[in-house]
């Protein structure tokens, strides 16, 4: 095999990786989530903080859309559906 061919495969297993970690990484808010909507309680969170962290994702998801970056995107994509879930749980239970 040679040093091309060993390369490439390295850069496609990274890339896999990077895919699986932005898709990994928002999920990590899901325990939240659920605390959330099971309690009906989120008067330990912040409104505004919650729609400033929409807003610059929003921003950053635009970026990576302009320039094709799908790892971005995933997870920008994803991140954007969990401030948005709790800023409705903050809605609601706040």
């Amino acid at each position: 095999m040679n040093k091309m061919n060993k390369n490439s495969k390295k850069e496609f297993a990274f890339e896999q990786l990077v895919l699986f970690v932005s898709v990994l990484y928002p999920l990590t808010a899901v325990p939240q989530i659920i605390k959330v909507f099971s309690r009906h309680s989120a008067h330990d969170l912040s409104l505004v903080s919650w729609i400033f962290y929409a807003v610059l994702e929003a921003v950053l998801l635009v970026y990576a859309v302009r320039k094709r970056l799908v790892p971005i995107i995933v997870q920008g994509s994803l991140w954007l559906i969990v401030y948005l879930v709790l800023i409705v749980g903050i809605i609601l239970y706040g």
